[in-house]
C-alpha cells in the first residue's frame, strides 16, 4: 500500500509553500496538500497494523492450550497480559493521532450550508476531537505504563479470566465520544439552523474566497456588457476577421463526413477532430479565383488568421479483416497512419459537403503528398512526411527497420511501402535484447522470426494517452489531445521533415485545499500547469511548465528537475497553437455557476444561481458546450482565439453572462466574464418548451 502512494511521500519531502494560510489553524495551504495526506496514510496503516495485531494475538492466546476442545479457558498469563496491554495501548495512541488529524478534516466538512468548517464544527466538533485525542493518548499511555511496570492487585494471581483490563478508561472514552456526537447534533439543530445566516456568515465568506482561489475564479476580469441591439456596416467592416470566421461547421458532422469520404481504406480511422487556428497566406488583391467547389457567397481565400478543423488519419489495426490479423501484419506491416484533413470552419463545397484545405493522399508527381486546395495552402501548412507512428489509436507495439517493408499508403489499386527512419523506439538488433523484450512482452515469436536486422527498433507505448501517463502519472491529463501541424524547430534533431505533433494539456490537482468546494469533481484545486508535446513520428515527449506560479508543479520540478522545461523553451511555431483547455474551462464554468456570488447573503439565498443553457442538437436537447471562436472582444484591440461559454439564470432562458478563456500571446490563460444588465432581457439560445 505504501509503495502505491509514492507520490505522496515525494511531495512530503520537498513541499513548496502556497503563501496562503487557512483561517482556522493558521497553517500554510502546503501543509494540507503535501504533508497531511502522509500523516493520514500512516494513521490508517499503523491503525490497521496494531488493530489486526491485537485481534490476531488475542485470538491466539484464547485458543492456546486446547482451551476450546477442553471446554474451559484457564485465563491469560502475566506475560500475555503485558503483551495485550501493550497492543491495546498502541491502538489507543494511534486512535489519539486519528482524532488529532480529524481536527483538520473539519476544513473539508459539508455540514450545513457551506463547505468547510462551519459554526458547529468550530465551536463543538473541534473541541470534541481535541478532547477525544487527549483522552485516547492518556488511556494509551496508562495501558503501556500499566503493562510495563506491573499489573497490580487485580492481576496478582497467576492468571486472569475474561476481563484482563479495567473498564473505566474505555468508559471515559465512550462517554466523550457519545456526548460529543449528541452535543454536535444538538448545536446544529437547536442553535445554528434557526440562526443560520448570522452564525454562518464568516464561514460562508471563507468558503467563497477559498473556492474561488482554488479554481482560479478570483483572477477573472469582470465587465458589464450592455448590448445595444444595433449593427452597422461600419461595425461589420471593423470586425471583418470575426465575420470571416463565423463557424458553419462543428467537429461532429466533419467527423461523420471524414469517415465516409477521407478514410480511403477500412483500416484508416479518424478518432477525433479538433478546432485550432492557423495563420495562412492570402492574396493581396480581391480578384483572385476561388478554389474549385466553393460557393460564391463565401470567402474562399483564408484571412491571415483562419479557424480550422483538423482530424488525424490514423491506422486502426482492429479494423483489419480477421484473415489479415497475423503476427507479421500486426507488428511489422501495419505500423502507422498517414496524414490529416484540414477544413475551414466557414466554407462549404458543392452539395453541402465540407471544403478541405488538406485532404486525400496524392498520387502522380507528388506521390504520397497530401492534396492541398491551393499553392498558398501548401506554402502555409508544412506538411512534410505526415506519418503517424504515435497517436490515439496506436495501441499495439511494432518493430521497424525489418526485412518486411511497412505499409505506407494506398496508391490506386496498389500500395506504397516504407521503412522507418526516425529516432523513436529501442534498438533490439542483438539477441540479448530480443530475449529481454520477448520475456517482457511475452512474445516468443520475436526470438524465432528471420525478419529482424541489426537496425531493427521496437516502438512501445505508442498510444499517446498511455505514454504520457507512464511518464508523469502524478499529473491529470485533458481528455482531448489535439494534432498540430507546425515546424517543431528540431524538437528531435536530424531525421526527415515531419511536422505533426500532439499537444495535451496536463493539470496539477488536489482534494486537500481547505474550504474549497469540489462540487461534482474529485478535486478542489486545479491548475493547467503543464503543456505536453508528443512527436507523432518519433514519440519524443516534452513537458513544458505553463503556470510557473503553481506550488504543486514547483514541487514536482524540485523532485524531477530534468523532466520539465519552461514554456518559453517550446518552439514558437508550436507555442502559437496552445489553447485554453476545455476540461479546465468546463470545471471552472461549473464552479462559477454558484461561486460568482461573493455576497454571503446572496450566496445563502441562492438568489442569483446560474445554469448552463440548453440547445437542440439534431433532435436532442442538450447543454451548450463551450466552443472555440475567433472574435474581437469588447475590451481587446484585435481578434483572438478564445473559448466561449454562455450562462442563463436558473429556470429562465435569457442570457445573463458569458465567459471567455483567452489563448493568444501574452493574454494566454486569462479569463474574462461579461455580465449582462439584470434589468434587460437578452434572449438565450433556446426558448422554454411548453
Amino acid at each position: 500500500m505504501l509503495s502505491g502512494n509514492w507520490t505522496r511521500f515525494l511531495l512530503y519531502r520537498q513541499p513548496v509553500a502556497f503563501g496562503v494560510d487557512d483561517p482556522l489553524f493558521q497553517n500554510d495551504i502546503g501543509f494540507y496538500v503535501f504533508r497531511l495526506p502522509v500523516w493520514q496514510l500512516l494513521d490508517f496503516w499503523l491503525g490497521g497494523l496494531f488493530f489486526y495485531g491485537l485481534l490476531a494475538v488475542g485470538w491466539t492466546y484464547l485458543v492456546s492450550g486446547d482451551s476450546f476442545s477442553q471446554g474451559k479457558f484457564p485465563g491469560f498469563s502475566r506475560p500475555q497480559l503485558r503483551h495485550l496491554y501493550g497492543l491495546v495501548g498502541a491502538v489507543f495512541l494511534i486512535l489519539g493521532l486519528h482524532h488529532w488529524l480529524q481536527r483538520y478534516e473539519l476544513l473539508y466538512a459539508s455540514r450545513g450550508v457551506t463547505y468547510g468548517a462551519g459554526f458547529t464544527d468550530v465551536r463543538v466538533q473541534l473541541p470534541v476531537e481535541t478532547f477525544l485525542s487527549v483522552a485516547a493518548w492518556g488511556i494509551g499511555l496508562w495501558l503501556l505504563v500499566k503493562g510495563a511496570t506491573g499489573l497490580g492487585r487485580y492481576h496478582s494471581h497467576r492468571r486472569s479470566r475474561w476481563l484482563p483490563f479495567s473498564l473505566w478508561p474505555f468508559a471515559v472514552y465512550l462517554l466523550l465520544f457519545v456526548g460529543g456526537a449528541i452535543a454536535t447534533e444538538g448545536m446544529q439543530r437547536l442553535r445554528v439552523e434557526p440562526n443560520e445566516l448570522n452564525l454562518e456568515r464568516p464561514f460562508i465568506e471563507r468558503s467563497i474566497a477559498f473556492t474561488r482561489n482554488a479554481f482560479a475564479l478570483d483572477d477573472i476580469d469582470i465587465y458589464t456588457f450592455d448590448p445595444t441591439g444595433t449593427l452597422t456596416a461600419e461595425d461589420i467592416a471593423a470586425n471583418d476577421l470575426t465575420i470571416d470566421n463565423i463557424r458553419l461547421w462543428d467537429t461532429r458532422p466533419i467527423l461523420q463526413t471524414n469517415r465516409q469520404l477521407q478514410q480511403i481504406r477500412l483500416y484508416y480511422k479518424f478518432p477525433d477532430a479538433d478546432i485550432d487556428r492557423y495563420t495562412l497566406l492570402s492574396e493581396a488583391t480581391e480578384t483572385q479565383e476561388r478554389p474549385e467547389g466553393v460557393e460564391a457567397d463565401r470567402a474562399a481565400v483564408p484571412s491571415s488568421k483562419q479557424q480550422v478543423i483538423v482530424a488525424a488519419r490514423e491506422l486502426d489495426y482492429q479494423a483489419v479483416p480477421e484473415q489479415g490479423k497475423t503476427w507479421i501484419n500486426k507488428h511489422l506491416f501495419y505500423t502507422h497512419g498517414y496524414g490529416f484533413t484540414m477544413s475551414p470552419v466557414n466554407s462549404v463545397a458543392e452539395g453541402g459537403l465540407p471544403f478541405y484545405f488538406v485532404k486525400d493522399i496524392g498520387t502522380g508527381a507528388a506521390e504520397g503528398a497530401l492534396e492541398t486546395a491551393s499553392e498558398l495552402i501548401r506554402e502555409s501548412i508544412p506538411i512534410g512526411e505526415p506519418r503517424i507512428y504515435y497517436g490515439e489509436l496506436t495501441d499495439n507495439y511494432v518493430m521497424t527497420n525489418t526485412r518486411v517493408l511497412e505499409f505506407d499508403f494506398p496508391s490506386g489499386d496498389e500500395n506504397v511501402y516504407f521503412s522507418y527512419d526516425g529516432t523513436g523506439g529501442i534498438p533490439i538488433g542483438s539477441l540479448g535484447r530480443r530475449l529481454a523484450f520477448a520475456l517482457y512482452l511475452k512474445d516468443w515469436k520475436m526470438l524465432f522470426t528471420d525478419n529482424f536486422t541489426p537496425d531493427t527498433r521496437l516502438l512501445l507505448r505508442r498510444n499517446i494517452n498511455l505514454r504520457i501517463r507512464e511518464i508523469a502519472p502524478f499529473l491529470r491529463f485533458d481528455h482531448d489531445p489535439y494534432l498540430v501541424i507546425a515546424d517543431g524547430e528540431n524538437l528531435v534533431p536530424g531525421g526527415p521533415e515531419h511536422y505533426l505533433y500532439w499537444i495535451i494539456d496536463a493539470y496539477t490537482t488536489s482534494d486537500r485545499y481547505p474550504y474549497s468546494d469540489p462540487g461534482d469533481s474529485g478535486f478542489n484545486y486545479i491548475r493547467n500547469s503543464v503543456k505536453v508535446v508528443v512527436d507523432a513520428y518519433n514519440g519524443t515527449v516534452k513537458l513544458y511548465v505553463a503556470n510557473a506560479a503553481d506550488p504543486i508543479i514547483q514541487t514536482w520540478q524540485q523532485i524531477f528537475p530534468d523532466l520539465f522545461e519552461s514554456l518559453q523553451a517550446m518552439p514558437a511555431a508550436l507555442r502559437r497553437h496552445i489553447r485554453y483547455p476545455r476540461d479546465l474551462f468546463n470545471t471552472q464554468s461549473q464552479r462559477l455557476l454558484t461561486y460568482h456570488m461573493i455576497d454571503p447573503q446572496v450566496f445563502y439565498n441562492r438568489e442569483d444561481q446560474w445554469e448552463i443553457p440548453q440547445e437542440i442538437y439534431g433532435s436532442e436537447l442538450q447543454a451548450v458546450e463551450p466552443y472555440y471562436v475567433i472574435v474581437k472582444l469588447p475590451t481587446a484591440p484585435d481578434e483572438e482565439f478564445i473559448l466561449l461559454h454562455l450562462y442563463t439564470p436558473t429556470a429562465r432562458p435569457n442570457l445573463i453572462a458569458w465567459m471567455a478563456g483567452r489563448s493568444d500571446g501574452d493574454n494566454y490563460g486569462r479569463l474574462l466574464l461579461y455580465q449582462f444588465p439584470k434589468q434587460e432581457l437578452v434572449l438565450g439560445p433556446i426558448k422554454l418548451r411548453r
